[in-house]
């Protein structure tokens, strides 16, 4: 081997080690490099500063998110989510239950005690296609139609028989996912694709799910309802998350997909304050496109 082949290969050799060294002291400061695909393309991921993961696999907060929640209000008893991974797998589950179905069609209703409110929502959720419909029958006044579909947003109120038509861009990237503690700390964020759901979102990704950070004011159990497996919570709700639904509780929560069945809370005597509770429920069924279409004649466009 002459000497112009030796120091070619000896480049080579420490070209190979700077990398490995780069590449080491990324990793250690939170980057990592991945090459994977035909293209030679290259692509750097950064590591969110608020969650780490520790030789075991699972996840911790970092220094600083550990330090807020030790001064923030309630955040001790948040940090003990770490010490109920069953009851963070079912609060994720319920935030993110739009990831467990394909096709999603029902009804529910919503009854208070203050006013004698009560409403009733036909609802139909196609999660591929980003489109919904949803119609809703509100004592004592006509019904509104809400209909998702093809970036359009149709609301037809038959109280005045007029229909509104808005450009409604669907997000089509994909979804900040977090953990509950994450969006504890984060209250602002959420899905970003959830708009699509319209008025089903009061049992699919609902908000009452952001009622439940503190884990030792609720336990679960095993049952069912509606002819499926469920999960049934029962608790209190602290004031400091949302003074309307604070005191006792139950939530019914279908264990496939996290979908909420059904919500009550209750005032200081155990009357029932409101509820939640979903009357009928298909799966993953075939969507007709014509729910999307409904007739215009008689409205008015606004």
């Amino acid at each position: 081997m002459n000497k112009k082949s030796k120091n070619y290969i000896l480049a080579i050799a420490l070209t190979i080690v700077a990398i490995s060294l780069g590449l080491y002291e990324a990793e250690k400061s939170g980057v990592k490099f991945n090459i994977f695909n035909k293209n030679k393309e290259v692509t750097i991921e950064q590591e969110t500063k608020s969650e780490e993961r520790n030789t075991d696999g699972e996840s911790k907060l970092s220094k600083e998110d550990e330090a807020k929640l030790k001064v923030i209000p309630n955040g001790e008893k948040v940090l003990k989510i770490f010490n109920y991974p069953e009851k963070e797998e079912i609060q994720f589950k319920m935030f993110n239950a739009m990831d467990n179905f394909k096709t999603c069609k029902g009804e529910f209703i919503e009854e208070r005690a203050m006013g004698n409110y009560s409403m009733k929502v036909s609802f139909v959720v196609d999660k591929e296609n980003k489109s919904s419909m949803s119609i809703n029958d509100e004592k004592g006044k006509e019904n509104i139609t809400i209909i998702l579909h093809k970036d359009k947003r149709k609301v037809f109120d038959d109280n005045d028989k007029i229909y509104r038509e808005f450009e409604e861009r669907t997000f089509k990237g994909r979804p900040t996912i977090l953990k509950p503690i994450q969006l504890f700390l984060n209250p602002s964020k959420k899905r970003e694709d959830r708009d699509y759901l319209g008025i089903s979102d009061y049992i699919i990704s609902s908000p009452i799910v952001t009622y439940m950070f503190f884990y030792e004011d609720w336990n679960y159990t095993e049952s069912t309802f509606l002819g499926r497996d469920v999960y049934k919570l029962e608790g209190v709700i602290d004031k400091s998350l949302t003074q309307h639904y604070q005191g006792k509780f139950s939530l019914i929560m279908d264990k496939e997909t996290g979908i909420i069945l059904q919500f009550l809370s209750f005032d200081d005597n155990g009357g029932m304050k409101s509820k939640i509770e979903c009357t009928k429920l298909e799966l993953n069924t075939p969507i007709d496109e014509s729910v999307y279409n409904k007739d215009t004649s008689g409205y008015v466009k606004k």
